[in-house]
This record gives C-alpha cells, structure tokens and sequence, in this order.
C-alpha cells in the first residue's frame, strides 16, 4: 500500500462508506464489505472466496455450494452498484475509493486524485440553461480520465438537449 493509503486511512474510508444511508439501511452489503476489507487488511486477501465469505458473511451452512446458491455473487453485483452509487452520489469528495473488481472480491484501494478544473468544451452554440449541468458532467469526465478508466453516460429522452 502507498504511503497514503495506511490501514488507518482504509479503516476511515470504510466506517465513511458505511455510515452513509446508501449502506447504513443495507446491513447485508455493510456486512459484505466491512469483511471484505478486514481481510485485506488482516493479510487474509487469498481467504475472499465464494464459499467462505456465503458462510462467514450470509450464514450459509458448511455444505454450502456456490454453484447452487449464487448469493454471493448476486450480492457482490449489488455491492459494486451502491459502491458506485456511493461515490457518483455523497461520496464524490472522498479522498479514496473502495472497489470490488469484477471476477473476485478483494477489494482495491485508491487514492482520488484532485484534478485541476475542468475546462469546459463549447459546442456552436450556446447551451442556455445547462452550465450546472456541464459542469458536474466535466468534473465527473476529468476524474474518470485521471483514474485511469470508467465510463460516462449521458442518457435522455429525445430533444431534451444531450448533445448541446
């Protein structure tokens, strides 16, 4: 771990997350992730596999059989969604993000960089009503490319002004 992501620095960016309503109302997926982390930190990252963390997370019995029961998965595709959510939503000023890859369930730490302002690309004509807008859509753009990845979606009804 970089200088700047310390156990302590982890510790604090995980009770963050989990003391936001996003995951204070969903004591499973809190559950999920405080194990997740915990292990990582404890040094126990090969220990994150389907199987244990269906027993030790959502109490599965000792029989338990992953390609039975998808619980885990399904859990950990709804984890990723609020973590998401999470920093798109209240958390878009944290310092570091908590992630869960696809293909497994150790989680990866990073620091956000701050990025300078976002410049602002005029189309021909002026967007009248939109700067807030373009300006939450820029931030958001320049993050994405300082981390290195992500995606951006701008959806809409017909002619509500998407592409000006």
């Amino acid at each position: 771990m970089a200088e700047s992501l310390t156990r302590d620095a982890i510790g604090k960016q995980l009770e963050r997350v989990l003391s936001d309503p996003l995951f204070r109302h969903s004591h499973r997926l809190s559950r999920f992730l405080r194990f997740c982390v915990e292990a990582v930190l404890a040094g126990a990252s090969a220990d994150l596999k389907e199987y244990t963390i269906g027993i030790e997370v959502f109490g599965r019995a000792p029989d338990y059989n992953p390609s039975v029961d998808p619980i885990v998965r399904i859990m950990a595709g709804r984890l990723r969604a609020k973590l998401a959510e999470y920093y798109l939503g209240s958390g878009v000023e944290d310092p570091m993000l908590i992630e869960i890859p696809r293909g497994g369930y150790v989680p990866q730490f990073s620091v956000r960089r701050r990025a300078v302002p976002p410049v602002l690309v005029r189309s021909r004509r002026e967007s009248v009503g939109r700067v807030a807008e373009l300006t939450r859509l820029s931030a958001i753009w320049h993050d994405l490319a300082e981390s290195g990845g992500g995606m951006v979606m701008v959806a809409g009804e017909a002619g509500i002004g998407k592409t000006t």
